[in-house]
């Protein structure tokens, strides 16, 4: 019960700070922020053991579209500071 009040917690922060950034950033950024945010929760849990990549082709086919999604982000990134 207290892990689940803590994860509450953390997801009212990180609503309150998506919302912030909404408001506060484009929606192309906000929406590409999301896109990298479940991106990174991919890989994680694809690093931690907790998720499998699919066997086969696809499994190389998942992995290179989660870097790339990354790799977008990271890239659009550096082009708005410039």
């Amino acid at each position: 019960l207290g892990l689940a009040c803590l994860l509450g917690v953390f997801a009212c922060a990180y609503n309150v700070l998506q919302i912030d950034m909404a408001q506060s950033l484009s929606a192309t950024y906000t929406t590409f922020a999301g896109n990298f945010n479940k991106a990174m929760t991919v890989m994680i849990s694809i690093t931690m053991g907790l998720e499998r990549l699919p066997e086969g082709v696809w499994g190389f086919v998942m992995l290179l579209a989660t870097l790339g999604n990354i790799s977008a982000f990271t890239v659009y990134s550096y082009l708005q500071l410039k």
